[in-house]
């Protein structure tokens, strides 16, 4: 009968086995910028991680960071940030700071809640943002309002600048603003409906 102890062990010797190949993959990389829920791409000069084949490293986002303490001095995410309950939020943008080094830039694109809630105010009708087609109910004001809160169960948190803001500086940034449309960062598909903001490390 197999003891307790031979079992551990055929599962902490992979493990650590795994996590070996890891750091040394990790160290292979030379790029000092991070791209975080990148989808199945790779950058150059950038680090892509993601929970998808094809990014540089799959990686569950809700897991402590595989890297070391400043190890970036750029990190960017889009329509990331909304797909974490608070919680998890909280953990996450802990992680990036982290691994973000001092005087490091943060860059962030997340869906612009308010535009939506401007167009429930008004009670208009519109089609120009809902493009998620399994997200998608109606165009009445409320549905479009649950379109975005709730993008078919993706979404858990939503953010207007002023949200997004708290949220960077309790994770200790500062200096957050807000930013244009950059064509060598940001996806023109998610142009219209979107929230652009980056903030910074302290030195």
């Amino acid at each position: 009968m197999k003891t307790i102890k031979s079992i551990a062990k055929k599962i902490v010797y992979p493990c650590i086995m795994i996590n070996s190949l890891l750091q040394v993959k990790l160290r292979s990389y030379s790029g000092n910028k991070l791209e975080i829920g990148s989808g199945p791409i790779k950058k150059k000069g950038w680090i892509t991680l993601d929970r998808s084949i094809g990014a540089e490293i799959f990686w569950d986002l809700n897991r402590k960071l595989p890297f070391p303490d400043g190890r970036f001095e750029m990190i960017y995410s889009s329509h990331v940030l909304e797909h974490f309950s608070y919680k998890e939020l909280k953990k996450l943008l802990s992680e990036l700071y982290r691994v973000l080094e001092p005087g490091g830039i943060m860059s962030v694109c997340v869906p612009d809640a308010s535009i939506y809630i401007a167009l429930y105010n008004a009670k208009k009708k519109s089609n120009d943002f809902t493009n998620y087609q399994p997200a998608f109910i109606s165009e009445r004001p409320m549905d479009i309002l649950n379109y975005l809160f709730y993008m078919d169960g993706q979404h858990k948190h939503m953010f207007d600048f002023d949200s997004l803001t708290h949220h960077l500086l309790s994770a200790g940034f500062i200096d957050c603003k807000l930013r244009d449309f950059d064509p060598s960062l940001d996806s023109s598909s998610r142009h219209n409906g979107s929230l652009y903001a980056e903030c910074r490390k302290p030195q």
